[in-house]
């Protein structure tokens, strides 16, 4: 019988602390979000600035983009870029990576090809037009590498074989 009651408690003990564990994980993505908003709206006042960051404006999504794809706990709300070149007005192919959750890629699913995708560095905003969405394989990386005028979106889906990727071609690209 006190085994029984011990083995209840400790569950009880083991819930309670994962939904702790929860709350603050949410609470602290949702902070660097704010921050990164914030951090974006400071920028849109300025016509020249070194801090990339993208929009997706059908789905009211702003995020930074930071120059490595090392998207440890602390970086988890960022978006990184993929390529071996960081400075975005030296990549032709731009390739960024974030991860697949509901503050970050978990959306990319749902983009399609009416929808247009900006990246705002220096003093240039970039706009792209999705031309298609699909899952690869990790087998099938070089689609990355492809060379031509784009942008593509990359985030893991729940099988770790498979990924998930947005490709979209730059249509334009004007002074701000």
């Amino acid at each position: 019988m006190c085994i029984k009651k011990l083995i209840f408690f400790s569950g009880i003990i083991l819930i309670f602390y994962s939904i702790i564990n929860s709350f603050f994980y949410f609470l602290n993505n949702n902070n660097q979000i704010i921050k990164q908003i914030n951090s974006i709206n400071k920028i849109k006042n300025q016509k020249y600035t070194t801090i990339p960051y993208i929009e997706i404006p059908d789905f009211n999504f702003e995020r930074i983009i930071i120059k490595t794809t090392n998207l440890v706990k602390e970086n988890k709300t960022y978006i990184g870029i993929f390529n071996k070149e960081k400075e975005i007005d030296k990549i032709n192919h731009l390739v960024l990576a974030g991860h697949n959750t509901k503050s970050v890629f978990g959306f990319l699913p749902k983009l399609n090809q009416n929808n247009l995708i900006y990246i705002y560095y220096k003093d240039k905003k970039y706009t792209y037009k999705i031309m298609y969405t699909k899952i690869i394989s990790v087998k099938d990386m070089y689609i990355l590498n492809e060379k031509g005028d784009y942008l593509t979106l990359i985030t893991c889906t729940n099988d770790d074989q498979k990924r998930f990727i947005v490709r979209a071609l730059k249509t334009k690209e004007e002074l701000m």
